[in-house]
């Protein structure tokens, strides 16, 4: 997870440092305002707390109740998508409307020209600044520079590093949805 949201940041045109890993040991600094380029997604490139899901829902649960929660395990979706799609429409108590087809959106694509990415601050000054005229250029621009091949894989030792950081927060994640997920972390 940690990993996919530094290439949605590369991706958005937040994230400057492309190596995953370098980017993760950056967060420290981060945290502290610094190496952020001209994102406003300050608090995204603090990985490790962003994708701490069971402190993040634990967070959640000191001001709501487990009873308006309903947490989705990604892996329940690529397993059975049509049995979590009713436990949302259950959950929602809305109709089921048959739907049995659930295709997938917004796959994991790269930069074609990561260069292009050094154009993304002359965005967030004409969005700052309320220009809002646009002749749709960029999003061609945005879709010619994407392309759809998969992420690269982590090193042995970035993962051994990231199961032993998750390692905890699985833990409490396990604990909250009363279901052993430490497979993720083994």
């Amino acid at each position: 997870m940690a990993a996919a949201l530094h290439n949605e940041m590369i991706m958005a045109g937040h994230e400057t440092m492309l190596d995953f890993s370098r980017a993760w040991d950056l967060q420290e600094e981060r945290r502290r305002g610094r190496h952020l380029g001209f994102s406003w997604a300050q608090r995204r490139f603090v990985y490790g707390e962003a994708c701490s899901l069971g402190a993040q829902i634990t967070r959640l649960l000191q001001v709501t109740t487990k009873k308006q929660v309903l947490v989705l395990v990604l892996d329940d979706i690529v397993t059975d998508a049509r049995r979590e799609y009713l436990r949302v429409l259950n959950f929602l108590d809305v109709q089921d409307d048959g739907r049995s087809h659930f295709p997938i959106y917004n796959t994991s694509s790269t930069l074609k020209y990561p260069s292009v990415r050094l154009l993304y601050p002359l965005l967030n000054l004409k969005a700052r600044l309320g220009l809002n005229v646009s002749v749709g250029l960029w999003r061609r621009i945005e879709r010619a520079n994407r392309d759809s091949k998969p992420r690269h894989d982590l090193s042995p030792e970035m993962l051994a590093h990231l199961k032993e950081y998750f390692k905890g927060d699985v833990a409490c994640l396990s604990k909250l949805l009363n279901r052993d997920l430490t497979g993720w972390v083994e």
